[in-house]
């Protein structure tokens, strides 16, 4: 038996809540791993995104995580290893995650690694600013950089990276598409049967489950046709948002949402406190459209809707990130901001005509196959990191 492709280590952050950076990680770990790599996973703990009144004692925890979590990174900088970071974009992420790198090109010790950007917060920092000065020296011990879109990359190369040291690759996501006649079946509703809408992420206010369920209510009294609708997530403060000063507050502001909507019109929802495996496959599967109306700062190509692509939903989110460059008007509905009367507009459209619905949906899912699948992304990978 052969030994190992390749020795690589993979640094990203870790907290209690599921993000897009951490799956898109674990999704590439293990898709190498069953590709014959040997892959070691370090994980960064992750500031609260809120102190929710215990700045203190997260601050103290989270010192006391993260000791032990830079020593290991810093020996992976001394090994021969591939690093592959999947680098946070606040100023504190950037050096928690990036320390090995730093440490690697201070003692100008020659190694091969990978710098993944995967949300797109540096996408607003000016050449000059303090941000942009801690990433170029991050990227500067960095063999390569990934991005998620050319847009991305142009910003990249002016804020000062080489062109040819940047390379655009796509996420994907862990669920297989389903078959186009799958599709069909799935989008050909009879005149009484219900359309069944998920909205499914982390419930960040900036993500939109508010514009969400303000246009649900709007929706039970816009069209005939009968509506179930699932909100899926856990309350995630955020210091940015500011509405809520609690995830108790927060959820009782949901259910206040949710009684009046169920009791008034044609259109039922109910809150999901969270999905994973099956149980989100199957939401995925059972729904006809999905709805992301973000707004949230960080947004590039959320995995939610690839999954969404692969489940044969028809979408509806908004022109935030790289979403412009993932969907186009062929794949989905791109709303020019997340304002619930216009989402509700949208959500009346594909209740109401079967055909655009059942469009969107197959080529949202010939688009999953072209260019998002699993071996894509893993072969894409393959050929980065054979040629670090």
């Amino acid at each position: 038996m052969g030994g190992p492709k390749g020795q690589l280590t993979c640094i990203y952050g870790c907290g209690p809540h599921l993000t897009g950076q951490r799956l898109a990680s674990e999704l590439l770990v293990a898709g190498l791993r069953q590709r014959g790599w040997s892959v070691r996973v370090l994980t960064m703990p992750l500031l609260p995104r809120t102190a929710d009144g215990k700045g203190r004692w997260q601050a103290v925890g989270l010192v006391l995580r993260l000791v032990p979590a830079e020593l290991r990174a810093l020996a992976a900088a001394l090994s021969p290893d591939i690093l592959c970071v999947n680098l946070g974009q606040t100023s504190f992420a950037m050096i928690r995650d990036g320390l090995a790198l730093l440490l690697r090109r201070a003692l100008r010790r020659p190694g091969r690694a990978v710098v993944a950007l995967h949300g797109d917060l540096f996408t607003q920092w000016a050449p000059g600013s303090r941000q942009a000065r801690i990433l170029r020296g991050i990227l500067a011990a960095a063999s390569r950089v990934t991005v998620l879109g050319e847009r991305q990359k142009a910003h990249l190369v002016r804020l000062g990276v080489p062109p040819d040291r940047v390379a655009h690759v796509d996420n994907t996501c862990a669920l297989p598409p389903i078959s186009a006649e799958a599709c069909r079946r799935k989008q050909a509703l009879a005149a009484e049967e219900p359309l069944r809408i998920l909205f499914l992420s982390n419930l960040l206010e900036s993500k939109g489950y508010p514009e969400f369920l303000a246009a649900l209510a709007l929706l039970g009294q816009r069209t005939p046709r009968p509506v179930e609708a699932v909100l899926c997530g856990q309350v995630v403060l955020s210091d940015e948002d500011g509405r809520f000063r609690s995830v108790a507050e927060a959820s009782r502001w949901i259910e206040a949402r949710l009684a009046a909507i169920n009791g008034h019109g044609r259109c039922q929802v109910r809150w999901i406190q969270g999905a994973y495996g099956r149980e989100k496959e199957a939401l995925f599967h059972q729904s006809h459209v999905f709805v992301l109306p973000t707004r949230y700062p960080v947004e590039a190509q959320p995995l939610v809707l690839l999954e969404a692509l692969a489940s044969g939903c028809a979408i509806i989110t908004t022109r935030q990130g790289e979403i412009p460059s993932t969907l186009s008007p062929e794949t989905a509905i791109l709303l020019a901001e997340a304002a619930p009367d216009a989402l509700a507009d949208a959500l009346v459209r594909l209740a109401q005509d079967d055909a655009t619905r059942l469009r969107l949906a197959l080529a949202g899912l010939e688009l999953f196959r072209a260019r998002f699948s699993l071996d894509r992304h893993l072969n894409r990978w393959e050929e980065l990191l054979a040629n670090v």
